[in-house]
Protein backbone atom coordinates (compact mmCIF):
# COMPACT_ATOMS: atom_id res chain seq x y z
CA UNK A 1 0.00 0.00 0.00
CA UNK A 2 1.27 3.72 -1.04
CA UNK A 3 0.83 6.73 0.30
CA UNK A 4 1.25 10.01 -1.79
CA UNK A 5 1.54 13.44 -0.72
CA UNK A 6 1.83 16.95 -2.86
CA UNK A 7 2.37 20.22 -2.04
CA UNK A 8 2.62 22.76 -4.89
CA UNK A 9 3.17 26.63 -4.32
CA UNK A 10 5.10 29.36 -5.96
CA UNK A 11 8.39 28.38 -4.22
CA UNK A 12 8.14 25.02 -3.36
CA UNK A 13 6.92 21.35 -4.51
CA UNK A 14 7.12 18.21 -2.46
CA UNK A 15 6.21 15.02 -2.87
CA UNK A 16 6.31 11.68 -0.48
CA UNK A 17 5.17 8.52 -0.17
CA UNK A 18 5.05 5.55 2.63
CA UNK A 19 4.58 1.47 1.20
CA UNK A 20 4.05 -1.22 3.41
CA UNK A 21 6.33 -4.02 2.61
CA UNK A 22 6.06 -7.83 4.22
CA UNK A 23 7.00 -8.39 7.77
CA UNK A 24 7.19 -5.24 8.89
CA UNK A 25 9.73 -4.04 6.65
CA UNK A 26 8.56 -0.18 5.71
CA UNK A 27 9.52 2.47 3.54
CA UNK A 28 9.63 6.22 2.94
CA UNK A 29 10.22 8.52 0.38
CA UNK A 30 10.36 12.00 0.63
CA UNK A 31 11.27 14.48 -2.77
CA UNK A 32 11.47 17.95 -3.12
CA UNK A 33 11.95 21.24 -5.09
CA UNK A 34 12.91 24.67 -3.35
CA UNK A 35 13.61 28.16 -4.58
CA UNK A 36 15.54 29.53 -1.56
CA UNK A 37 15.65 33.17 -0.96
CA UNK A 38 19.22 34.47 -0.32
CA UNK A 39 20.65 37.92 0.67
CA UNK A 40 21.18 39.44 -2.37
CA UNK A 41 18.42 42.65 -2.81
CA UNK A 42 18.20 43.11 1.19
CA UNK A 43 16.85 39.47 1.46
CA UNK A 44 13.91 39.44 -0.25
CA UNK A 45 15.12 37.99 -3.65
CA UNK A 46 17.21 34.53 -5.05
CA UNK A 47 19.27 36.95 -6.66
CA UNK A 48 21.23 37.32 -10.01
CA UNK A 49 21.87 33.80 -10.13
CA UNK A 50 19.78 31.41 -9.18
CA UNK A 51 19.60 28.16 -8.97
CA UNK A 52 16.49 25.09 -7.28
CA UNK A 53 17.51 23.10 -4.22
CA UNK A 54 16.78 19.72 -5.07
CA UNK A 55 16.20 17.18 -2.15
CA UNK A 56 15.52 14.13 -1.58
CA UNK A 57 15.03 10.95 1.48
CA UNK A 58 14.75 7.24 1.47
CA UNK A 59 13.77 5.57 4.73
CA UNK A 60 14.32 1.65 5.45
CA UNK A 61 12.04 0.60 9.02
CA UNK A 62 12.19 -2.43 10.32
CA UNK A 63 9.40 -3.19 13.34
CA UNK A 64 6.69 -0.71 14.31
CA UNK A 65 5.91 2.03 11.74
CA UNK A 66 7.21 5.42 13.34
CA UNK A 67 3.75 6.48 12.12
CA UNK A 68 0.99 4.76 10.43
CA UNK A 69 0.60 7.83 7.92
CA UNK A 70 2.75 9.50 5.54
CA UNK A 71 4.42 12.42 7.23
CA UNK A 72 7.22 14.33 6.96
CA UNK A 73 8.39 14.42 10.36
CA UNK A 74 8.34 11.78 13.03
CA UNK A 75 8.31 11.53 17.05
CA UNK A 76 11.41 10.40 19.28
CA UNK A 77 9.94 9.54 22.11
CA UNK A 78 7.11 6.56 21.83
CA UNK A 79 6.53 5.76 25.34
CA UNK A 80 7.30 2.45 25.07
CA UNK A 81 4.73 2.15 22.19
CA UNK A 82 7.23 1.15 19.11
CA UNK A 83 9.67 -1.47 18.93
CA UNK A 84 11.10 -0.55 16.09
CA UNK A 85 14.34 0.86 13.94
CA UNK A 86 14.39 3.27 11.18
CA UNK A 87 17.44 4.05 8.86
CA UNK A 88 17.28 6.64 6.42
CA UNK A 89 19.60 8.11 3.85
CA UNK A 90 19.33 12.20 2.41
CA UNK A 91 21.18 14.63 0.24
CA UNK A 92 20.60 17.14 -1.50
CA UNK A 93 21.91 19.52 -4.30
CA UNK A 94 21.82 23.03 -6.05
CA UNK A 95 23.43 25.00 -8.51
CA UNK A 96 25.05 28.18 -9.01
CA UNK A 97 23.83 31.55 -7.25
CA UNK A 98 25.41 34.47 -5.65
CA UNK A 99 27.35 32.99 -2.60
CA UNK A 100 28.02 29.85 -4.69
CA UNK A 101 29.27 28.13 -7.85
CA UNK A 102 27.16 24.67 -6.35
CA UNK A 103 26.20 23.69 -2.49
CA UNK A 104 25.40 19.81 -1.74
CA UNK A 105 25.31 17.47 1.18
CA UNK A 106 25.03 13.87 1.96
CA UNK A 107 22.95 12.51 5.28
CA UNK A 108 22.21 9.44 7.27
CA UNK A 109 19.69 9.08 10.49
CA UNK A 110 18.21 6.54 12.54
CA UNK A 111 15.44 6.10 15.11
CA UNK A 112 15.82 2.92 17.40
CA UNK A 113 12.72 2.23 19.84
CA UNK A 114 12.32 -0.94 22.24
CA UNK A 115 10.70 -0.27 25.30
CA UNK A 116 11.38 2.28 27.35
CA UNK A 117 14.63 3.00 25.44
CA UNK A 118 15.31 5.51 22.55
CA UNK A 119 18.30 6.12 20.72
CA UNK A 120 18.64 8.68 17.47
CA UNK A 121 21.17 10.17 15.67
CA UNK A 122 22.01 12.10 12.31
CA UNK A 123 25.15 13.05 10.33
CA UNK A 124 25.35 14.96 7.85
CA UNK A 125 28.78 15.91 5.34
CA UNK A 126 28.02 19.48 3.48
CA UNK A 127 30.03 20.97 0.58
CA UNK A 128 30.29 23.66 -1.00
CA UNK A 129 31.96 25.60 -4.23
CA UNK A 130 33.54 28.44 -4.85
CA UNK A 131 35.72 30.71 -6.87
CA UNK A 132 38.57 33.00 -5.65
CA UNK A 133 37.93 36.22 -6.12
CA UNK A 134 41.79 37.02 -6.24
CA UNK A 135 43.15 34.12 -8.48
CA UNK A 136 39.92 32.81 -10.52
CA UNK A 137 40.68 29.68 -8.80
CA UNK A 138 37.94 27.32 -7.47
CA UNK A 139 37.95 25.89 -4.48
CA UNK A 140 35.61 23.63 -2.24
CA UNK A 141 34.87 24.01 1.33
CA UNK A 142 34.02 20.89 3.53
CA UNK A 143 32.26 21.17 6.64
CA UNK A 144 30.17 17.92 8.72
CA UNK A 145 27.82 18.30 11.46
CA UNK A 146 25.67 15.90 13.50
CA UNK A 147 24.41 14.38 16.88
CA UNK A 148 23.51 11.31 19.11
CA UNK A 149 21.02 11.04 21.37
CA UNK A 150 19.95 8.78 24.32
CA UNK A 151 16.83 8.90 26.75
CA UNK A 152 15.01 6.29 28.85
CA UNK A 153 11.76 6.24 30.22
CA UNK A 154 10.65 5.65 33.94
CA UNK A 155 7.39 4.97 34.57
CA UNK A 156 5.89 6.77 37.78
CA UNK A 157 2.60 5.49 39.49
CA UNK A 158 0.92 8.23 38.63
CA UNK A 159 1.08 7.91 35.03
CA UNK A 160 3.84 10.66 34.61
CA UNK A 161 7.59 9.72 32.77
CA UNK A 162 10.49 11.22 34.27
CA UNK A 163 13.21 10.31 31.07
CA UNK A 164 16.79 10.93 31.60
CA UNK A 165 18.57 12.06 28.60
CA UNK A 166 21.95 12.18 26.87
CA UNK A 167 23.17 14.33 23.48
CA UNK A 168 26.45 14.38 21.67
CA UNK A 169 26.60 17.13 19.07
CA UNK A 170 29.14 18.85 16.78
CA UNK A 171 29.79 20.61 14.26
CA UNK A 172 33.06 20.46 12.49
CA UNK A 173 34.62 23.02 9.41
CA UNK A 174 37.56 24.82 8.06
CA UNK A 175 40.06 25.46 10.34
CA UNK A 176 43.07 26.47 8.39
CA UNK A 177 43.90 29.84 7.20
CA UNK A 178 42.76 29.15 3.58
CA UNK A 179 40.05 27.24 4.24
CA UNK A 180 38.51 29.38 6.37
CA UNK A 181 39.03 32.06 4.01
CA UNK A 182 36.97 30.51 1.04
CA UNK A 183 34.59 29.52 3.94
CA UNK A 184 33.76 33.02 4.24
CA UNK A 185 33.71 33.87 0.70
CA UNK A 186 30.65 31.52 0.33
CA UNK A 187 29.11 32.52 3.72
CA UNK A 188 30.12 28.93 5.09
CA UNK A 189 30.63 28.21 8.88
CA UNK A 190 34.30 27.21 9.70
CA UNK A 191 35.91 26.09 12.73
CA UNK A 192 34.50 23.23 15.69
CA UNK A 193 31.49 23.61 17.97
CA UNK A 194 31.37 20.47 19.92
CA UNK A 195 28.15 20.58 22.49
CA UNK A 196 27.32 17.98 25.19
CA UNK A 197 23.62 18.15 27.06
CA UNK A 198 22.64 16.22 29.89
CA UNK A 199 19.04 16.34 31.72
CA UNK A 200 16.15 15.74 32.79
CA UNK A 201 12.68 15.92 31.46
CA UNK A 202 9.11 15.21 33.66
CA UNK A 203 6.23 14.36 31.47
CA UNK A 204 2.75 14.97 32.96
CA UNK A 205 1.90 13.48 29.34
CA UNK A 206 3.34 12.83 26.10
CA UNK A 207 2.63 17.10 25.39
CA UNK A 208 3.35 18.79 28.23
CA UNK A 209 6.65 18.50 30.24
CA UNK A 210 8.78 20.41 32.71
CA UNK A 211 12.67 20.28 31.53
CA UNK A 212 16.11 20.35 33.79
CA UNK A 213 19.12 20.12 31.37
CA UNK A 214 22.84 21.13 31.34
CA UNK A 215 25.13 21.62 28.13
CA UNK A 216 28.74 21.93 28.45
CA UNK A 217 30.04 23.46 25.37
CA UNK A 218 33.31 23.84 23.69
CA UNK A 219 34.86 25.10 20.48
CA UNK A 220 37.77 26.13 17.89
CA UNK A 221 38.23 29.48 15.94
CA UNK A 222 41.07 27.56 13.95
CA UNK A 223 43.11 29.91 12.27
CA UNK A 224 40.63 32.49 12.73
CA UNK A 225 41.86 33.33 16.27
CA UNK A 226 40.20 35.28 18.74
CA UNK A 227 37.74 37.97 18.00
CA UNK A 228 36.50 35.55 14.90
CA UNK A 229 32.77 34.79 14.65
CA UNK A 230 33.31 31.76 12.33
CA UNK A 231 30.25 29.69 13.92
CA UNK A 232 27.51 30.11 16.67
CA UNK A 233 29.51 29.56 19.54
CA UNK A 234 31.33 32.59 18.59
CA UNK A 235 28.43 34.96 17.35
CA UNK A 236 25.45 36.29 18.37
CA UNK A 237 22.88 37.88 16.41
CA UNK A 238 22.72 41.58 16.80
CA UNK A 239 25.33 41.73 19.57
CA UNK A 240 28.54 40.22 17.16
CA UNK A 241 31.68 38.48 18.41
CA UNK A 242 31.14 36.49 21.58
CA UNK A 243 32.40 33.04 23.43
CA UNK A 244 29.66 30.81 24.66
CA UNK A 245 29.80 29.10 27.94
CA UNK A 246 28.28 25.94 29.57
CA UNK A 247 24.71 26.97 30.51
CA UNK A 248 21.93 25.45 32.97
CA UNK A 249 18.72 25.64 31.67
CA UNK A 250 15.04 24.72 33.35
CA UNK A 251 11.65 24.82 30.69
CA UNK A 252 8.35 24.19 30.60
CA UNK A 253 7.05 23.04 27.18
CA UNK A 254 3.43 22.10 25.86
CA UNK A 255 2.20 21.11 22.63
CA UNK A 256 -1.43 22.10 21.48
Amino acid sequence: MCLFLGLFCNDQITVGGLIRGAKKVNFKYDIGIFNPVFESFQGNSTGKESSALLVGRGLISFGDLESENYTISHKVNYFGKRKGLSFAISGAMQGETDLFKRNYALGADFLLNFGSFNFDGEWSLLWRDGISKNTQTSFTVATNTGYLGMTYNILLENGYVIEPAIMWMQFNGETSTIGQSNAALVNSLSGKDHNLDVGVNLYFNPDFKLSLHYTLRSADAGAAGNGATVNNYFFEPEVGAIQRGDWLGLGLVTIF
